[in-house]
């Protein structure tokens, strides 16, 4: 079962936490927005949020097939992430030669499963398509991007980060 990276300590989100985990875990949620992006700026706290969000107990219960955490970056190497993918879910990659191979074998594996996938530090809407094609209900897809565009090109309910407000960024440092 694919688990993400473990969560440092978050300052200053807690409430923001809590309406995301309440939105990812409410009943009826794949027929509203199977996909959900986190954006703002850069080192505003989109990758700390989404790995307390990840870790969070109640996402646990709720994605029992795992939690799977990719990072992508301005240059992903697609062909290396879907193979990661693929492996974290336990399903050989060796054989498959291309990123069409792979996201085909990856949607047969991950069919009926309940599990969110996390796709970090999203550039641009294409380095997301064949991961976000793999995910049909009972599952849930979460991004974190810099763009507008990236999360209104994908369809993903918006969230955006703000700064921390002062008091958090002093407790923060």
């Amino acid at each position: 079962v694919p688990r993400p990276p473990t969560a440092d300590p978050l300052i200053g989100r807690d409430a923001f936490l809590a309406e995301l985990v309440a939105e990812l875990t409410a009943p009826g949620r794949v027929d509203r927005h199977a996909l959900t992006a986190l954006r703002g700026l850069p080192g505003v706290g989109k990758t700390a949020l989404a790995k307390a969000l990840a870790n969070d107990p109640a996402i646990v219960d709720a994605f029992p097939d795992g939690r799977a955490w990719l990072e992508l970056g301005p240059t992903p190497d697609l062909f290396g992430r879907l193979g990661q993918l693929l492996q974290d879910f336990g399903a050989p990659a060796d054989g498959l030669t291309s990123e069409d191979a792979r996201a085909a074998r990856l949607r047969q594996v991950l069919d009926g499963k309940r599990f969110l996938l996390i796709l970090d530090d999203v550039w641009q809407a294409g380095h997301a398509a064949d991961f976000l094609d793999a995910v049909r209900p009972p599952a849930l897809a979460l991004i974190t991007t810099r763009s507008r565009q990236v999360a209104s090109d994908l369809h993903a309910a918006n969230h955006e980060l703000w700064v921390l407000q002062p008091k958090h960024a002093v407790a923060l440092l």
